[in-house]
């Protein structure tokens, strides 16, 4: 008997619609490998008594670990982004997954094996080689876990992920005596890979006709260059502020300060969340970008004064502020593989790429500052409006929705999906517009009412057994059911036989009736391609995509969530995305646009 995990859902009600963030468990493996950071990253002198490289006249220091692991990170993704294609094929088998969680945990004993010793510094070269390309491997597989999901909850998962990585980090490892601390993280990356294989499994389980749509094409020159310069600048701010907060905030902190420090942890996360849910439909990357930048320039200003601030209230400043930057990253990356359908390997190589190395030198800055800074007008002081300056350009450079759709290529179907659609929209001015608004209306009633409803066992069932037998309705739309949705007198008032071929009509009518879906190879590939040219000439994401495919097959949004592992809320949001996108108004006259594509 499997474990059932409970289904949290967050509503935002804005009135004319409802946004629906799915907390899933993936908040929890990124925790986790946030914590790891913290500890083999940044906190290396107390889990692990590692000597820092010593420099004269610096403020601050780095260990040769983090050195060499950050620069072998960095070079690891940013060929994985080269390679792409190649790489996304190898990259979700059970042996990579173990693999990178091998990697890093051999890398992380080695902090402990030769310390002090002749062969220190060659261990820490080894150790950090395996954990930058380890932790390379796991960081992009939870990129591609986070861009599966839908915009809220991508920022939902983040932002709880901040939380939770620095409760674990400050209650559980940094408090363990040498070297319990140190051989707990080194087992962090194993309860990685068994999330993370455990997700794998699960969508292999119960979405066995989901259709991986391919990645959207890309002009990679222009893309590379309209993101990684503005990812660059933004990396160089990061670098200082992990520097200076979680180098010597964390590590040095008190046991009486953990519950300040706590709070500022749960402020970044409170501050992305309410910031994403006031901007409600605008909540996108750019608009996110706006709102939290000048708290984060805000933050920058307490850097020279770090050290001289006795109370940690002031420094929790700073604390929020990287927190919430670095969190901005993420959902900056999974917000754009996921909304555009783009190869999450090739956006989260190349932006966590280009982040690495620019942080580097972003962390680099404060412990040299004084040596190279002295002598200018502003003293060390100087880098700071260099910082301030960088990160005014990177917002400047920031490429927003539009931007990046100009990029896409949506390929020489979409003059012929685009003549398709006009075909079958609703004319202007016909009665059946004031009729599909009475429609309309009545679903957007009968929606509020089903939101409002108490939450029934049914809701969070997780297990693709759970609701059997205990709902006799049948996932496929019946042609009755159709008819009801079509939008002119000229819709046909059922499918067409060849459609009711797709959806399981004729001699699998009573199966499909009974409850049974239709199975994927009954699905024709011609389907599959109207779908995907349509999705690619409206640039639908990677879930309205799949969750397109199953309305066109004729399902309805209580298959739909149970396939796709979404609240029926959430599913009922993509449709209304969709059919936004799209321009149409039901299912029927969605139908009726995927069979009018021409191929």
């Amino acid at each position: 008997m499997g474990i059932r995990v409970p289904r949290i859902t967050i509503t935002a009600d804005y009135g004319d619609e409802s946004y629906f963030g799915e907390l899933s468990v993936i908040s929890i493996g990124y925790a986790l490998h946030q914590a790891w950071t913290y500890s083999v990253m940044f906190d290396t002198g107390t889990i692990f008594e590692v000597n820092p490289l010593a420099t004269a006249g610096t403020q601050g220091s780095i260990t040769l670990c983090y050195l060499v692991s950050i620069i072998v990170f960095g070079l690891f993704l940013l060929l994985a982004s080269a390679l792409d294609a190649r790489f996304s094929r190898i990259l979700a088998k059970r042996p990579v997954v173990i693999g990178g969680a091998a990697l890093t945990c051999v890398g992380t004993l080695l902090l402990l094996a030769a310390n002090g010793g002749p062969l220190e510094a060659p261990v820490h070269v080894v150790a950090g080689v395996l954990t930058g390309i380890g932790s390379g491997v796991l960081l992009l597989l939870w990129g591609t876990a986070f861009a599966r999901g839908d915009s809220t909850s991508i920022v939902l998962n983040s932002a709880i992920a901040v939380s939770v990585a620095y409760i674990f980090y400050a209650y559980v490892l940094h408090q363990l005596p040498f070297p319990f601390g140190g051989i707990l993280s080194a087992l962090i990356p194993f309860a990685e890979a068994a999330i993370l294989l455990n997700l794998r499994g699960r969508r292999a389980e119960k979405d066995p006709d989901v259709l991986e749509f391919r990645p959207l094409p890309i002009n990679q020159a222009r893309f590379t260059f309209r993101f990684g310069l503005p990812v660059i600048f933004l990396g160089l701010a990061l670098g200082i502020l992990r520097q200076t907060s979680i180098r010597d905030i964390l590590p040095g902190a008190s046991s009486g300060d953990y519950p300040i420090l706590l709070i500022a942890a749960c402020c970044a996360s409170i501050l992305l969340l309410l910031t994403a849910m006031t901007l409600g439909r605008e909540g996108r990357w750019h608009s996110l970008f706006r709102s939290l930048i000048p708290f984060i320039a805000v933050a920058v200003l307490f850097v020279p004064f770090v050290n001289d601030l006795n109370s940690p209230w002031s420094t929790s400043v700073l604390l929020v502020g990287y927190m919430a930057f670095e969190t901005l990253m993420w959902v900056f990356f999974s917000e754009i593989s996921q909304r555009f359908r783009l190869s999450p390997i090739f956006v989260f190589g190349l932006g966590r790429g280009l982040l690495a190395m620019a942080g580097l030198a972003g962390t680099l800055m404060p412990v040299f500052s004084s040596a190279v800074f002295q002598t200018l007008p502003f003293g060390e002081g100087t880098f700071l409006l260099v910082l301030i300056i960088a990160m005014m350009l990177a917002f400047a450079l920031l490429p927003n929705e539009n931007d990046i759709a100009a990029i896409v290529t949506v390929g020489p179907l979409s003059d012929r999906t685009r003549a398709a659609a006009t075909q079958v929209a609703p004319v202007a001015g016909d009665p059946a517009g004031s009729q599909a608004d009475a429609q309309d209306a009545g679903a957007d009633a009968g929606r509020d009412a089903d939101e409002a409803r108490p939450a029934t066992a049914a809701d969070d069932a997780t297990g693709p057994q759970a609701d059997a037998g205990a709902d006799e309705e049948s996932p496929l739309a019946t042609p009755e059911e159709l008819a009801d949705e079509a939008l002119s007198p000229a819709a046909p008032s059922e499918p067409s036989e060849a459609r009711l071929a797709m959806l399981g009509g004729g001699a699998n009518a009573s199966a499909a009736g009974a409850g049974g879906p239709v199975a994927p190879g009954d699905e024709p590939d011609r389907l599959r391609q109207q779908c995907e040219a349509i999705a690619n000439t409206y640039l639908l994401s990677k879930r309205e995509a799949e969750v397109m495919y199953f309305l066109a097959r004729g399902f309805k949004s209580s298959y739909i969530q149970e396939k796709l592992y979404i609240s029926e809320g959430t599913a009922k949001t993509h449709i209304r995305h969709i059919y936004r996108k799209v321009n149409v108004h039901s299912q029927q006259e969605l139908m009726r646009l995927v069979d009018a594509v021409e191929l």
